[in-house]
């Protein structure tokens, strides 16, 4: 019992001494996290208080662990904002008021960090900055953006931190980035063939950094031969090593912390392994001082290196900051270097210490450069920087190269302003979250989608314009527009430079028509409009018909063309009545429709004016049934409340849709906006993901190259079906018949086009 004792005591001070030693050295990189829920703790924070400052003092604070377990673990981040701190108070401190820095102790667990930001919030903190550890930074990150206070995180790379919320950045960059860049470094500067994979299940960090990984470096053309799983405390990994000895590959990659991969390297050389190794940010020199020439030129990530080519500043603050420490700087300093700076750099630039305003001056920033590199933030609030390739050279880290952010540009063209502007919102809006989905992963070829919103204004000169525009700033393709009118306007524009466009929900068939550059992800008014003849003639054994149309819509027209030469295959049209789109009074028409009793009345338009005709025919005792194209949604209640109960339209999606895909689509993106039942939102989300596609099959984002993959599509996947283009750029895709029902539109049933078609039509 006494040598179980001695035993415990003996790895409670290795632990200890081993955390103080990693928070010390000047060559430890950002910690990152293991489970959230294992290093969750019930001790609470023991804030450090400052002597009171002056009430008009701007205060800030800084959250990180200064006790809790590992015991005796310090961090830098203090120590370097006091230091700053201090200085700018010297000279007069903040739009000429002093800085109240309040250093607010973690506990070093996800329980602390809240409670330290709570604090922060109690101590009306205009701006935090920390979260060293992805597990604080994110339970942080909630309670601050619920605040409303900003926070700047340092260190902490996992994506979702950013993703709590607008008032939510960090200083670092994301594990999304620098896993695709270490794949575009294994593919591009090492012409590795094939990888290898060691992932440490035990944390989120090693396999979600695998993950981007692998996904990357066989998009870029590598394959991937081994994935082995391991815990921290596994034996050994001699059965492991033998794995990685017979599949002999080009690279190993290494995503996991100091002393697992020193173990791994070890056994890996015992067992005659030569591949390089590759690591991230966890690594460190304390990896090469372990297993000596087992880590030579072996490669990994880091933040920063004084000969990196970064395009730095802050040179006199990095200066000063080591000539007070007497020591050389490593990555966390030097990136709370650029935290604090950055921090009084965006009050200064806000001109007020006002939490809201500071949030938008860090949004907005464009011409800071940092110790780390310069700084512009993307939507996300994560910074769009370089990263440093590291080699081992013996004992030392060694300079290798520098890789810089790459995007792939993708122009998003509908309406901002004018009448169509309260559906095309949509279009923005689901656009923006499938570059986020897709960058999430690393992006497509280790490149990350970048897209440029253009307002067409509703217009067809405003479309051309916008088109004009995305040809100017070099996209490689357009997704838009909605409206056939809009897209008929650009497709010229485009089609001349060589750049694709994809709509979404342009119906009309003239628009891809001889035009090799343009495409569409849905079906053209010829499949809706005989679809529409056919579910009436079949599903609501309709004999007779009436059609009203809007003659200055050319969707309208030519929908009911399409309707009315498919219906009079198998039923009789009674009445057709023309109105204009300045009508308000439809009663005229409507008397017409009325005497001749049709069983169904087609109205081929857009919400307004179709719900006012289907109030005022309820109104007047028509009971036919009434029917309408895709130019039909939700907002027709808003028209026509419960009028338009019983009707049905022809869509392209639908929420409860029976497929899985599908459904798990419109879950993930209700969960974050309020607007999510449109068929545009899911169209927009295909037509973003084909054109990713092509890039992906492509292996490159040249305009042709898209292009030409584009016309190569053959059964994509997407959430409204499958996709196949024709030689018109045209996929044959099925219909999905919508009714309108007490509270909501409602799924009814699909009806299977069969062909694909073209001619004219929205």
């Amino acid at each position: 019992m006494r040598r179980f004792w001695i035993l415990s005591l003996m790895l409670a001070l290795t632990a200890a001494a081993g955390a103080w030693w990693v928070f010390q050295s000047p060559d430890t990189p950002p910690f990152h996290p293991p489970n959230a829920a294992k290093n969750d703790g019930d001790s609470r924070p023991s804030n450090i208080q400052q002597v009171e400052a002056p009430g008009d003092a701007i205060r800030i604070a800084v959250i990180a662990p200064r006790s809790g377990l590992p015991a005796g673990i310090k961090s830098a981040l203090p120590d370097v904002a006091r230091f700053f701190t201090d200085r700018v108070n010297a000279e007069g401190g903040l739009l000429g008021r002093p800085v109240d820095l309040r250093i607010l102790d973690n506990a070093n667990t996800a329980l602390g960090a809240r409670a330290a930001a709570e604090k922060a919030a109690d101590l009306k903190a205009v701006a935090v900055i920390g979260g060293q550890r992805s597990s604080n930074a994110l339970t942080m990150a909630d309670t601050l953006q619920a605040a409303g206070i900003p926070m700047i995180a340092v260190g902490a790379s996992h994506p979702d931190i950013t993703r709590a919320g607008d008032y939510i950045f960090r200083i670092n960059y994301s594990d999304t980035f620098q896993g695709a860049a270490l794949a575009r470094f294994a593919r591009e500067h090492l012409k590795a063939a094939s990888a290898a994979l060691m992932v440490n299940i035990g944390n989120t960090y090693s396999p979600f950094l695998a993950d981007v990984f692998a996904k990357q470096f066989q998009q870029l053309g590598g394959s991937v031969q081994v994935r082995h799983e391991y815990l921290s405390d596994s034996d050994g990994f001699d059965r492991a090593a033998a794995s990685l000895y017979a599949a002999g590959p080009d690279v190993v990659f290494l995503p996991g912390y100091q002393e697992d991969s020193a173990r791994i390297m070890a056994a890996a050389r015992r067992a005659g392994v030569k591949s390089i190794f590759i690591g991230a940010d966890g690594w460190d020199a304390s990896i090469s001082r372990a297993v000596g020439a087992a880590a030579q030129g072996a490669c990994f990530s880091a933040h920063w290196h004084p000969d990196a080519d970064m395009g730095g500043g802050l040179s006199d603050a990095a200066a000063a900051l080591a000539e007070r420490k007497k020591a050389p700087i490593g990555d966390v300093e030097m990136l709370a270097v650029d935290a604090v700076h950055l921090l009084f750099d965006a009050i200064r630039r806000s001109g007020r210490a006002d939490p809201a305003a500071i949030r938008d001056a860090l949004a907005q920033t464009e011409a800071f450069v940092g110790a780390c590199g310069p700084y512009r933030f993307d939507r996300n609030g994560d910074p769009e920087k370089s990263l440093a390739i590291l080699r081992f050279e013996g004992e030392k880290q060694v300079f290798h190269t520098t890789l810089r952010p790459e995007t792939i540009r993708f122009g998003v063209v509908f309406a901002k302003t004018g009448d169509a502007a309260p559906v095309d919102r949509v279009g923005f809006e689901a656009a923006r979250f499938t570059a986020d989905e897709i960058n999430l992963k690393g992006g497509v070829l280790a490149r990350r989608i970048e897209l440029i919103e253009y307002d067409n204004e509703a217009t067809a000169l405003g479309s051309r314009r916008a088109a004009e525009a995305a040809v100017q700033d070099d996209v490689r393709a357009v997704v838009g527009a909605a409206r056939s009118s809009h897209s008929s306007a650009m497709a010229p524009i485009l089609e001349s430079a060589g750049i694709s466009m994809v709509s979404p929900a342009s119906t009309n068939p003239s628009v891809t028509l001889n035009r090799p550059h343009v495409f569409r992800a849905c079906y053209t008014d010829r499949l809706q409009g005989e679809a529409l003849a056919r579910f009436a003639l079949s599903a609501l054994k309709a004999k007779t018909a009436a059609v009203m149309i809007n003659a200055d819509n050319r969707y309208s027209v030519d929908l009911a063309r399409f309707f009315i030469q498919r219906f009079r295959r198998d039923g009789r049209i009674v009445a057709e009545a023309d109105y204009l789109q300045s009508d308000n009074d439809f009663r005229p028409h409507l008397l017409e429709i009325q005497r001749a009793a049709p069983d169904v009345v087609c109205v081929p338009g857009y919400p307004r004016d179709a719900a006012f005709i289907i109030r005022q025919a309820r109104s007047m005792g028509i009971g036919s049934v009434f029917l309408g194209g895709d130019g039909w949604d939700d907002l027709m209640y808003e028209y026509a409340g419960d009028a338009i109960v019983g009707s049905y339209f022809a869509g392209h999606w639908h929420v409860d849709l029976p497929d899985p895909r599908s459904r798990a689509f419109a879950a993930r993106y209700a969960a974050g906006h309020a607007l999510y039942r449109s068929g545009l939102v899911a169209l927009s989300y295909d037509t973003v993901h084909l054109l990713a596609d092509a890039v992906r099959r492509a292996g490159s984002a040249a305009p042709e190259a898209i292009r030409n993959a584009l016309a190569d599509t053959h059964e994509f996947n997407g959430v409204t079906g499958p996709i196949t283009f024709d030689d018109n750029g045209d996929p044959e895709k099925p219909v999905v018949m919508i009714r309108f029902g007490p509270d909501a539109a409602v799924f009814d049933r699909i009806i299977h086009t069969g062909r694909a078609a073209s001619g004219d039509g929205k």
